[in-house]
């Protein structure tokens, strides 16, 4: 029997494909020199299937602990990558902050080191960070759960956002749920994640786009299913175009001569070469040249009004 939807709960349309954990922790490992067999333990595989709604799930839904996030980010500089890269800011907290006015109540989800925080210099706003790693301490940054802080802050928030933390939860129902728990009614929630298809999810064995990290794939009609589940109103949902952090994603792209089709991960020695030529080409290309097809999707950004 196929798993059931992570946002309706419904079965999968179809399976796409079954994945060693044995072939991800090597990708892991040769990538980004990140130990990922403690996080899958004794898994075999995970599987990779597309619900109705199109939304794409593994299954199981293994997510990556303290240790993993503290690897992986201690080891690529996250901060710099996602921040002080991005001299044009970035295009998710732009589209997003357009909804946020002066005096707001705003509680977001994984701001990591930096956050939507410093786009609405104007509003009254605290984070939640899990994985905080990296960076100085923050007084508006705290280390509570999101179910914790939801139970005690009831309807607290005029918006509740998440910026590319959606598709790393094992079950992002009930982390909306308990976003939403933290609304008014009348308020707002935010989230963006990844979209496919895109040009990330054409590069063969791109382990970042894999358990433990990425455990959903989202698009625009699977957002859509996410706010027919909580009966929520859409305010604005579209696809951004790829930011200038994420120039490298469409470099490696245009130089990876294998592009994935049906099967996104596999043991093969031209994937894995043609994976390693895009990366080599595609950091000297990012510091010689203009980013290739900027204006090609590589997020989808979902605004969404609590009913009340």
């Amino acid at each position: 029997m196929n798993p059931p939807c992570p946002i309706t709960g419904e079965p999968a349309r179809r399976s796409i494909q079954k994945v060693p954990t044995a072939l991800l922790t090597a990708l892991w490992r040769a990538s980004f020199r990140v130990d990922a067999a403690r996080v899958f333990a004794d898994l075999r595989s995970v599987g990779m299937w597309e619900s109705p709604c199109g939304l794409i799930f593994f299954e199981p839904r293994i997510e990556g602990d303290r240790d993993f996030y503290r690897d992986l980010y201690g080891k690529w500089n996250a901060a710099y990558v996602l921040h002080e890269y991005d001299p044009q800011g970035r295009i998710d907290f732009r589209t997003a902050a357009r909804h946020i006015a002066p005096g707001d109540r705003v509680l977001e989800i994984g701001p990591g080191t930096w956050g939507i925080r410093s786009y609405i210099p104007d509003a009254n706003y605290l984070g939640l960070e899990p994985h905080l790693v990296s960076g100085q301490p923050r007084e508006d940054v705290i280390a509570e759960p999101l179910d914790e802080h939801a139970r005690h802050h009831p309807g607290a928030y005029d918006v509740v956002c998440s910026f590319h933390v959606l598709e790393h939860v094992a079950d992002p129902r009930r982390f909306v749920a308990h976003m939403l728990a933290a609304v008014r009614p009348g308020g707002l929630l935010i989230l963006a994640a990844p979209t496919w298809p895109s040009p990330m999810t054409d590069l063969p064995n791109f382990v970042l786009n894999a358990p433990p990290h990425h455990l959903t794939w989202w698009s625009p009609a699977a957002f859509r299913a996410l706010c027919r589940t909580f009966d929520l109103e859409e305010v604005e949902l579209k696809e951004l175009p790829g930011q200038p952090f994420a120039s490298l994603v469409h470099w490696i792209r245009r130089f990876s001569p294998v592009h994935t089709g049906e099967r996104y991960f596999r043991h093969a020695w031209g994937w894995h070469l043609s994976l390693l030529l895009g990366a080599l080409l595609g950091v000297v290309a990012q510091r010689l040249a203009r980013p290739p097809g900027a204006e090609t999707p590589l997020d989808v950004i979902c605004i969404a009004r609590k009913r009340g």
